[in-house]
């Protein structure tokens, strides 16, 4: 009752002053707590920079009954970092909900991970990505680990890379690795098959020199799913539920084609040998499904 006379009398500051001073004398702090709405409990606030997750997570919460509560998606427009979303996250600042591998690093308290993988494995299947002047050769891949590959220093597979003796190097960021790669100081930039298209957009004319080897991709289970910082375990329930109601009807299959049709064609046929990796960083009760490479 008086969640609606605080939102009725916004305007009349006098009335609303009286009325929550009324509802302090008559009842604890507790309850008092949860007559005054707040606007934030309810938004699921993430970095707007996949449209993938935005239509993903925007379809999920509006698939909760209403009962339970009004859920919606508020992608921010934000420059930050991805590697900075996290603690982000962990902290409740800008966002409440992020998007990374079902990796071990992220059970935290602060932390909840609803585990329904999002991309197929996508995240996992590595393309090689090559200088056009200096191609990979089939011998060479038969000794891959003396290859140097060139990676990310924030990348969560860069550790998984290290881990299987792979001979990688470092760079800051996308144009850097790029620009490294035309050089000739990498034989190839293993990429996420989800991720490929926006490194290569990093800069146009260096993407004309380079190309995807069709000679073998790296595959790893590197399952991506949703974090929801703990203080928000309602809008976690929703965004699980919502999700799981998405996979049923059909409309997961529906949105996720939407937006890596090609990607997936890429990793169509047999043309490439799988090489397989080992990831000890996953999640141990964490489901793999099936990869699309």
């Amino acid at each position: 009752m008086f969640s609606r006379h605080f939102c009725t009398f916004t305007t009349y500051r006098l009335i609303r002053c009286a009325g929550l001073f009324f509802a302090a004398m008559v009842f604890p702090v507790e309850a008092l707590e949860y007559a005054i709405p707040n606007p934030k409990i309810n938004q699921a606030r993430f970095i707007s920079s996949s449209a993938f997750h935005t239509e993903l997570i925007t379809q999920a919460l509006q698939q909760t009954d209403s009962t339970l509560g009004n859920f919606a998606a508020s992608p921010v427009d934000n420059p930050i970092p991805a590697s900075r979303v996290p603690e982000s996250v962990i902290k409740d600042e800008e966002f409440n909900v992020f998007w990374a591998p079902a990796i071990k690093k992220y059970e935290r308290p602060e932390l909840f991970a609803i585990k329904i993988p999002l991309l197929k494995g996508l995240a996992g299947c590595r393309l090689l990505l090559v200088n056009k002047d200096k191609p990979l050769q089939e011998d060479a891949l038969q000794n891959y680990s003396s290859l140097t590959y060139g990676v990310r220093h924030d990348w969560i597979s860069t550790d998984i890379f290290k881990l299987n003796n792979l001979n990688t190097l470092t760079a800051l960021n996308n144009k850097t690795l790029l620009l490294t790669l035309e050089a000739g100081r990498y034989d190839a930039i293993p990429v996420g098959a989800d991720q490929i298209q926006r490194l290569l957009e990093t800069d146009e004319k260096l993407a004309k020199v380079l190309q995807v080897s069709d000679l073998a991709i790296f595959h790893f289970p590197l399952p991506t799913i949703y974090y929801v910082n703990s203080n928000y375990p309602a809008l976690a329930d929703a965004l699980e539920r919502g999700l799981k109601t998405l996979l049923k009807n059909g409309q997961f299959e529906t949105i996720f084609n939407q937006h890596f049709k090609q990607q997936l064609n890429i990793l169509k046929g047999d043309k490439y040998k799988t090489i397989t990796l080992k990831n000890p960083f996953v999640i141990d009760d964490m489901v793999i499904t099936d990869s699309a490479c």
